[in-house]
């Protein structure tokens, strides 16, 4: 067995409910942009702690508008050797657990849709899940967020599958903004060339107008730009740059910024019935700041930057955007991203 596999990750235990016979219809489902087909296998994964029902819920909704599969993987601690006796008792308990929140899940939406159960046990929660991914090809991976004590950043577990998981990854964070909110809100960098992070702009774009069509709700753009230079020439004593020069090279930053941002709006077919925020300053301050001040409930953005190198890790500028924000988060990677965890 290879070192830090979860011992039993190719023996899953199943749980499988029936299907229902007819599936009920979701306000928005017609609207569904065709990226959403990507993610037509949807997991969810649970540790089995705290209570997991608004996040069962939106992933059931989330499950239907995509007309996708929905499994759900429970992961638990090795059991102790010396208490063995016990071990099946305790796996039952956690699975009638989990069943009794999809349940109460199903009953709050009204979305009876069928939810299979696996359970694996031992090892880091994070590798099992991945290693899940890789052998059954799910699109999507759902998970209650672990928020830290202010509720913002995320935890061991979280940061892992944002790092390594192939799938997209949706931390959930139910109830973290306005009442009733339904305010999706994605991040691009609209003036990036390079062919894979341009390519997962659109599809962030893509994603965040299909899930924000079938939540019902609003969608905001948000890209940053800014003028590096302005604050050294303004306040170098070696070299005076004209204010109305340097005001200009700011304007010029500005507008090729707002030609670039929305030349990639219509790229994607994104532009009827969105805000865009075309802000200066740095993302990892300024996104933060707008997903607050807009009430946003959902923020879509990319985690890496960039391709070619084998299981490269989150980006600085989205790790700090990450430790600062309260809402959901549905994080998506470029294409050719390859894990460095094996199945």
């Amino acid at each position: 067995m290879a070192a830090g596999r979860c011992a039993s990750s190719r023996r899953t235990r199943h749980w499988a409910r029936r299907a229902p016979t007819s599936r009920p219809s979701w306000p928005g489902i017609e609207k569904r942009k065709p990226i959403m087909h990507a993610f037509q296998r949807i997991l969810f994964a649970s540790l089995g702690t705290g209570d997991e029902t608004p996040a069962l819920a939106e992933a059931l909704n989330l499950a239907r508008a995509c007309g996708a599969r929905l499994d759900a993987l429970l992961l638990c601690p090795r059991f102790p050797p010396e208490l063995a006796a016990y071990r099946q008792r305790f796996e039952t308990a956690l699975v009638e657990q989990l069943q009794s929140r999809i349940g109460a899940a199903r009953r709050a939406t009204g979305i009876d849709l069928p939810v299979s159960i696996g359970l694996e046990s031992g090892g880091r929660p994070a590798l099992a899940i991945i290693q899940h991914v890789l052998r059954e090809g799910h699109g999507l991976v759902i998970k209650q967020a672990e928020a830290g004590d202010d509720g913002a950043g995320l935890r061991a577990v979280d940061m892992e599958l944002l790092r390594k998981c192939p799938a997209a990854v949706w931390l959930s964070r139910p109830g973290a903004g306005p009442q009733g909110a339904r305010r999706t809100a994605v991040a691009v960098d609209a003036l990036e060339t390079e062919p894979a992070a341009r390519g997962l702009s659109l599809r962030l774009l893509e994603v965040a107008h299909g899930l924000a069509a079938s939540r019902g709700g609003a969608l905001d753009v948000l890209s940053c730009w800014d003028y590096e230079y302005e604050q050294y020439l303004r306040d170098n004593p070696w070299i005076k740059v004209p204010e109305q020069e340097l005001a200009a090279a700011v304007a010029r930053a500005r507008d090729t910024h707002r030609a670039a941002l929305d030349a990639l709006l219509g790229e994607a077919g994104v532009g009827q019935g969105v805000e865009v925020h075309a802000v200066r300053g740095r993302p990892d301050a300024v996104i933060p700041a707008l997903v607050a001040e807009r009430g946003v409930d959902l923020l879509v953005m990319g985690t890496v930057g960039r391709t070619g190198i084998h299981g490269l890790l989150i980006g600085n500028t989205a790790e700090n955007i990450l430790r600062r924000v309260h809402c959901s988060l549905l994080a998506l990677k470029p294409e050719g991203f390859a894990s460095p965890v094996k199945p």
